[in-house]
């Protein structure tokens, strides 16, 4: 199994702007070895990083909907995670220029956040106004409410989900001894 290593700490982009595409496998010999000084296994490392990217193409979609058909919506989130999410990333977590210039990004607050922000006021500019937003005269039409119980219930899974990540980026070690 080979995956591009572009957007996965290591000497990849050494201060640039665009690395060199390396391809990476999961190599857990130490581990094998007997010797556990890495932070994690490199296939769950992988795993974690492709899981940052999935959250910024879900930041996308949330932003095309209703803007954009599906095949489309999957040729923009196939070049965003293939080309423009690892070269992004590379930047503060490869070595990169961001890296260089002391950048530290908690939990991926701005590596994530930015590079699906950036896409998506990208193509909310290039498609337009969400189809039926405004009337053919140009006035705005009233969007319908939603339900207040299930945005109530979302804001909760998302504190959820939230807590589980940033505990890890606070310095709280996987198992203790």
């Amino acid at each position: 199994m080979a995956i591009s290593k572009i957007a996965i700490p290591g000497p990849t982009v050494d201060g640039g702007f665009f690395g060199t595409p390396v391809f990476w496998a999961a190599d857990d010999s130490a581990a094998l070895g007997g010797d556990f000084s890495a932070v994690a296994a490199s296939m769950s490392v992988w795993m974690y990083q492709m899981l940052f990217c999935v959250t910024a193409a879900s930041i996308i979609s949330g932003a095309l909907a209703e803007r954009i058909k599906l095949w489309p919506f999957f040729v923009f989130t196939a070049i965003f995670a293939a080309i423009l999410y690892p070269v992004q990333g590379a930047w503060g977590w490869g070595g990169g220029w961001h890296s260089e210039m002391g950048f530290k990004d908690f939990a991926g607050g701005t590596q994530v956040h930015s590079a699906a922000g950036w896409a998506a006021l990208t193509g909310v500019i290039v498609l337009g106004a969400r189809r039926g937003r405004f009337t053919s005269e140009g006035k705005p039409r009233p969007l319908p409410a939603s339900s207040l119980p299930l945005a109530t219930l979302g804001t909760m899974i998302l504190w959820l989900g939230w807590l589980g990540v940033q505990w890890r980026f606070a310095g709280v070690p996987f198992f203790r001894h």
